[in-house]
């Protein structure tokens, strides 16, 4: 059974996104709680990899960005299917295969076919694939992922035909990701810095750093605790070129019903609203 979901993406501004990790790929509108892909059986899920609540994110929307994101998750409550106004993301499980399908809306053609290599825990491990986010300059890509004994996502790299190679160092302290390390060929590009509410857990578990677009399952552990600060730091200077402030409001049960996202760094105030099954 797939239930199609009505969601706009966590917050996080347009532009923070494409800077974050997706420069090579059109990245997820916005996001901030933002969201966290089964392996040999779509049904044998870890723990880590579930998303336990008793309640599925289904939209999300932005007084900033005019746009809203469309999760579609299976009986599994694996997110499976991110949609927008412009790009329709896909994933499918066969056995230990993952393969996920890109399609840009706006364009009428298929940017993304990618297949990847599930491990026993349901994460996944290696990969590659075909993409034309510049219809121009096509590549292929291969894909390896690295976990520690946590289950915790530790290093993705993505290695192009092209030559270039994208190497993302993930660090995690108290059950949370608190840097992301960008590599261009080896050479830092930029870091990501990330600090969190302590005392509110995130709930939704859905990641949207880790892989090509957002899961709740597939690549490990999500981040515990919902956002307070992100911020993006390039190299090789020391000045923050990025930085947005997170509020929350939180419904009975703990899941944010509201985010406030200040842009510190530029000015701006978005205010993002969160619809449930």
């Amino acid at each position: 059974m797939v239930y199609s979901l009505h969601i706009v993406s966590l917050p996080v501004k347009k532009t923070f996104v494409n800077h974050l990790n997706f420069l090579q790929m059109k990245a997820l509108l916005f996001f901030a709680a933002i969201v966290c892909l089964s392996y040999l059986s779509a049904c044998n899920k870890d723990d880590n990899n579930q998303n336990n609540g008793t309640k599925l994110l289904i939209s999300y929307t932005s007084s900033l960005y005019l746009d809203t994101i469309n999760y579609s998750y299976n009986s599994s409550n694996e997110l499976i299917q991110t949609e927008d106004l412009e790009d329709r993301s896909t994933i499918t499980i066969n056995g230990n295969q993952l393969h996920y399908i890109e399609y840009r809306k706006t364009e009428s053609r298929q940017v993304a076919d990618a297949t990847f290599t599930l491990d026993a825990a349901g994460n996944v491990v290696t990969g590659q694939g075909s993409f034309s986010y510049s219809i121009s300059s096509p590549y292929t890509t291969q894909f390896t992922f690295t976990y520690d004994a946590s289950g915790n996502m530790i290093n993705r790299t993505d290695a192009r035909s092209g030559g270039m190679t994208y190497s993302y160092d993930f660090t995690w302290s108290n059950g949370d990701m608190v840097s992301q390390i960008w590599k261009l060929n080896g050479a830092l590009y930029a870091t990501n810095n990330f600090i969190y509410y302590t005392d509110k857990d995130d709930k939704n578990q859905i990641n949207g750093y880790n892989f090509l677009s957002a899961t709740n399952s597939f690549t490990g552990n999500s981040s515990r605790h919902l956002f307070k600060n992100i911020s993006t730091i390039f190299a090789p200077g020391t000045t923050v070129t990025d930085e947005y402030g997170y509020a929350y409001t939180l419904d009975a049960d703990g899941y944010p019903t509201t985010a406030t996202i200040t842009g510190i760094t530029i000015p701006s105030t978005d205010i993002a609203v969160y619809h449930y099954q």
